[in-house]
């Protein structure tokens, strides 16, 4: 369980209103893209996508991989162990439907 709060706090941001939980997944993204911008400057490798600018239009489809993988299982489990929870794990149900529709909105373009 200690370890399952460890990874619920480090991903509270998925349970936040869409407009902050946007934002902040877009600022980690920022960073990952700094990161894989260094790897392919000076190590000469392509990093992997979450890393890799040039798939930043993929960052909606990405966010629904993350939440259906990480988050939702995490929150799941903590919702069931009191129902105090639940709102985290809506808010984590929320924004998962609001990355799918831009993930669907951007397979469309």
């Amino acid at each position: 369980v200690r370890g399952m709060m460890m990874t619920v706090c480090d991903i509270a941001a998925i349970t936040m209103p869409w407009p902050i939980q946007k934002q902040v997944a877009e600022l980690v993204a920022g960073e990952f893209f700094e990161q894989g911008d260094i790897e392919k400057q000076e190590l000469k490798i392509t990093p992997i996508d979450m890393m890799n600018r040039e798939k930043k239009d993929k960052l909606p489809l990405m966010q629904v991989g993350f939440i259906d993988s990480i988050c939702l299982p995490v929150y799941e489990a903590f919702a069931d162990l009191t129902p105090d929870l639940q709102p985290l794990l809506d808010g984590v149900k929320e924004n998962r439907l609001q990355w799918q529709k831009l993930a669907d909105a951007s397979n469309r373009t």
